[in-house]
């Protein structure tokens, strides 16, 4: 009885470990839109950041993992969608409680 009770209790310090060590911001995008999506940019203190996709694009229909590598700061982050065809548009999104970003024409979803 003892054994496992000790079994338990490092289990439950390893499982926490891990989680502590995943501080990050991890989820996908999707581009359900027609036009492929060149840049995905978000906004701190006014000004905005380098492309999120790292010099790759996001075509009509595929997924795309986005690592922030950090997770502090404000969970609501203005964030920018540029397509291939030169339109963009910027929304609000709480980085905090999304798993999945869908781009649509014009607006973000959330799943």
């Amino acid at each position: 009885m003892y054994f496992r009770l000790v079994l338990l209790l490092l289990m439950l310090i390893s499982s926490n470990t891990v989680a502590l060590a995943r501080d990050s911001w991890i989820f996908h995008v999707v581009n359900r839109s027609s036009v492929a999506v060149k840049n995905f940019r978000t906004q701190e203190n006014g000004k905005w950041s380098g492309n999120w996709i790292k010099g790759d694009i996001i075509r009509s229909g595929e997924k795309f993992e986005m690592d922030f590598g950090s997770s502090h700061g404000d969970c609501t982050v203005r964030t920018q969608i540029t397509f291939t065809d030169g339109t963009y548009f910027d929304y609000d999104v709480d980085y905090c409680e999304v798993n999945v970003i869908v781009i649509r024409e014009q607006k973000l979803t959330f799943e």
